[in-house]
């Protein structure tokens, strides 16, 4: 492929992706990064929390994205995302960050949990109320 051809993929890539991401987190402003500029200047998807490098092609290389977005990044966490032509978006990022997005989300349901138990138990401490004054009115 010639390299406008490449880049205007690479580009279509960036563009799809922050698509993506706008309507799964509308709270973001996803956007393509600009191109044409030094790499560890911005990365391919801006206004995330994240570093995202973004690769798309016949067999992207995805350790080497992987690596770009790390040689990038000291203050946000790095994500590579690739897709291999015809396929679906993978996202690769490394293991520490995975376990702290997994363990807050754990958390969170955790908590949703024993909101859940505590409304359960309101609702039954309530019904037995009910039924109570219920069998107080009947008597």
């Amino acid at each position: 492929m010639s390299g406008k051809k490449s880049r205007d993929k690479g580009m279509r890539g960036q563009r799809e992706v922050a698509q993506i991401l706008r309507e799964a987190f509308p709270e973001w402003d996803p956007h393509s990064g600009a191109q044409y500029r030094k790499g560890t200047d911005n990365c391919d998807v801006e206004g995330t929390p994240y570093w995202i490098e973004v690769k798309l092609g016949k067999a992207p290389n995805i350790r080497d994205a992987m690596k770009q977005a790390m040689e990038c990044t000291a203050t946000r966490p790095p994500v590579a995302i690739t897709r291999a032509d015809r396929c679906e978006w993978l996202a690769t990022m490394q293991l520490g960050d995975w376990l702290e997005i997994v363990a807050e989300l754990e958390q969170v349901r955790a908590e949703r949990r024993t909101v859940q138990e505590m409304i359960e138990s309101a609702e039954k401490q309530d019904l037995d109320a009910a039924l109570e004054f219920a069998k107080k009115e009947l008597n």
